[in-house]
């Protein structure tokens, strides 16, 4: 039996969430957009915004940005790339909009977070 609960509930997730799960995954520092996953997963666009908010609790929109905040958390405690440089590599094409998703995910801003982490 061994199966986790996350397991489990992978198991059941509708197969269009797994696609696009894994296209956000694999294509997170690209633009993105709602129809060209709707597209690969064979559904509409609305539709599929429906079934992935069913399935995860957040939005197209919200699961690329938390995505790419997290991403954007690793760099900047591991690199000591600029955060411009970070935005643009996190699939971010604008470093206004960047500071504002980044800051509303954890609570500071990058800077903040960069000055947070022990060694830096």
């Amino acid at each position: 039996m061994g199966l986790t609960l996350k397991a489990m509930a992978n198991r059941l997730e509708r197969s269009e969430v797994v696609i696009a799960r894994r296209h956000v995954e694999d294509h997170f520092r690209e633009s993105l957009s709602v129809e060209d996953v709707a597209r690969k997963a064979g559904l509409s666009a609305s539709h599929i915004s429906t079934v992935f908010r069913q399935a995860t609790g957040q939005t197209f929109v919200e699961h690329v940005q938390r995505r790419r905040v997290e991403e954007a958390k690793v760099l900047l405690s591991g690199t000591p790339r600029s955060v411009k440089e970070i935005c643009f590599q996190c699939g971010f094409t604008n470093l206004t909009h960047f500071n504002r998703v980044f800051r509303r995910w954890t609570g500071v801003s990058p800077r903040q977070y960069r000055k947070s982490k022990p060694g830096r």
